[in-house]
């Protein structure tokens, strides 16, 4: 199994209401992800009542039989309830009759930003990879691009919908159970993932044509997870919850409106996209998350009233939260969830009132109408920070004509991470997901601050 996480002991703060509250853990402590994602065995504390009791001058003088400790040990429950998830195991997507009555919704996900090495252009990159449940045993696939030029503002994006079957086999010349590809095609659209288990690297392959401009797009590119984060869970427990029915009752028996998550912050990336007859050769770092659970945001208007965003600071610390919204736009800030970490200190995570991201300004898309939130301040433990697009029409209206007619739309967008205020100093990048219930009926907000440029 490759390395999972850095060996760094989280620490849980701020249980919500209703939750024990887990306190901070030391570094002498074993660490939680070694925990959740290892399966080592758990001793007992002390022995059970009814069970045959064998003493430790028993145990040095060997003087307890076999059946004793045997019916010691059938008291205890020594396989389960030690993993939450298993990597690399769980990298693959999932299904079986838990994943199989068409609520299923799983992703790969992957954002951050490139430089090509010819040129030195800097870009923004998002991909993501849906498997959703359709009904009962049927599933469709949802692939999303985008590419936008951070000095030019030039934005290319796709998003298709496939419903053709899903072929899922062993890659050539694989050294491991673990390892996956997965590939589907339909109507000039094709996605293929290759992901080996050793070395841990994921190959991501790509074909469509762009939406808002008439040429095709080739993306093909690799990723390795650095190992000062390796994979993390996003929240303490490993599970986040989805908001359903717009204030977040969740179902852990079906695992309904909730779903298992997990990420790698920092994973290297090289490869080449290319738009038309232009190849880029790109570098750089990606950030990608893995969610899957029984609910549907593309049926279940909740699942997309969210605000969402990575941070990735420039002295190498990362951050990243959730916060949720009812369906009169108003924050829901008790399910609300966050991690923040840096290279050499444990991770630490919250909840609640903690964090509490603030809209100041609005930009108005000329496609969908809508008004996107995309300057904001955010009031977290470690700071107070501002977020300042990039640039602003980081927009992909998937449902607005002439690409649809769904009123369906996406704003995936690279900002800028300020300090003071909205002209502040640059002190880090993110991207900000603005989904599509959260944006529907968004007010126009203006700010009495100057729109900054949005350069560095």
């Amino acid at each position: 199994m490759p390395q999972i996480a850095s060996g760094k002991t989280p620490q849980a703060h701020n249980a919500p209401e209703g939750e024990p509250s887990t306190g901070d853990v030391t570094v002498t402590a074993p660490s939680r992800r070694r925990v959740l994602f290892s399966g080592l065995a758990v001793a007992a504390a002390a022995p059970l009542a009814g069970c045959t009791s064998v003493t430790a001058e028993d145990e040095a003088s060997g003087q307890a039989s076999g059946a004793a400790l045997r019916a010691s040990n059938d008291r205890l429950a020594t396989s389960s309830a030690q993993a939450l998830y298993t990597l690399p195991q769980d990298h693959k997507w999932h299904g079986g009759p838990f994943y199989d009555t068409g609520e299923l919704e799983e992703w790969h996900y992957w954002t951050g930003y490139v430089t090509d090495k010819d040129t030195g252009e800097e870009f923004g990159l998002f991909y993501n990879l849906f498997h959703e449940g359709v009904s009962p045993g049927k599933y469709q696939y949802r692939p999303y691009f985008s590419l936008g030029n951070l000095k030019t503002h030039d934005f290319v994006w796709s998003a298709n919908t496939l419903t053709s079957p899903l072929t899922a086999t062993a890659p050539p010349q694989s050294t491991s159970p673990d390892d996956f590809q997965y590939s589907t095609s339909q109507n000039g659209t094709t996605f293929t993932t290759v992901y080996r288990a050793s070395p841990d690297t994921w190959n991501l392959h790509f074909k469509s044509q762009a939406k808002n401009v008439n040429q095709p797009i080739t993306m093909d590119l690799e990723t390795k997870t650095q190992s000062s984060y390796g994979y993390t869970p996003m929240t303490p427990f490993g599970v986040e919850n989805e908001n359903a029915p717009w204030q977040g009752k969740a179902d852990p028996q079906t695992m309904r409106s909730l779903s298992y998550y997990y990420g790698a912050p920092k994973q290297n990336v090289t490869g080449t996209v290319t738009i038309g007859n232009q190849t880029r050769h790109l570098t750089g770092s990606l950030w990608m998350e893995h969610q899957w659970g029984n609910f549907l945001v593309s049926k279940q208007p909740w699942g997309t009233a969210y605000v969402w965003s990575a941070i990735q600071f420039n002295d190498g610390s990362i951050f990243t939260f959730r916060q949720w919204y009812d369906q009169q736009n108003k924050p829901l800030l008790n399910i609300g969830r966050y991690m923040h970490a840096t290279p050499n200190a444990n991770p630490e995570y919250g909840f609640g009132e903690a964090v509490q991201w603030v809209p100041l300004q609005t930009w108005k898309s000329t496609a969908s109408g809508r008004n996107y939130p995309v300057y904001a301040r955010l009031s977290t433990p470690y700071g107070t920070w501002y977020y300042t697009p990039i640039f602003e029409s980081y927009e992909m209206p998937t449902g607005y004509k002439p690409y649809g007619t769904n009123g369906i739309t996406l704003y995936e967008g690279a900002s800028w991470i300020r300090k003071d205020s909205l002209n502040g100093p640059i002190i880090g990048k993110a991207f900000l997901e603005l989904p599509n219930s959260l944006t529907k009926n968004f007010p126009e907000l203006s700010s009495h601050q100057p729109t900054p440029s949005g350069s560095s």
